[in-house]
């Protein structure tokens, strides 16, 4: 059996999820694959579709099948170093604005 096990994140400033979906929607470096994923979660997009945006975007391109939307946020699946299935997490996709805030 495989246990994934969500992360929440709650900033200093107290933000909504809702406020972090409208965030992660506006960022201009999460839009473009929030997107992708909201129209079709397996199939990821082309590269000559991505390419003109910034690095942060051609990195979560790159990582596009452990990308996952619940419950309107973009979460990134981490594999355990040990390789184990049943140790793997999730992680929020933090918008660029929230970075500073959620990591201090």
């Amino acid at each position: 059996m495989v246990m994934l096990y969500w992360t929440t994140i709650v900033p200093d400033d107290a933000v909504t999820p809702n406020q972090m979906i409208k965030d992660q929607r506006l960022d201009e470096d999460l839009m473009p694959i929030v997107l992708a994923k909201l129209v079709n979660p397996l199939e990821r997009p082309l590269f000559q579709e991505i390419v003109n945006h910034g690095p942060k975007t051609r990195a979560l391109w790159r990582q596009y099948s452990s990308l996952k939307i619940k419950s309107g946020l973009l979460y990134t699946r981490l594999e355990h170093p040990s390789g184990k299935e049943d140790l793997k997490s999730t992680q929020v996709v933090l918008p660029g604005k929230h970075i500073g805030p959620t990591i201090r």
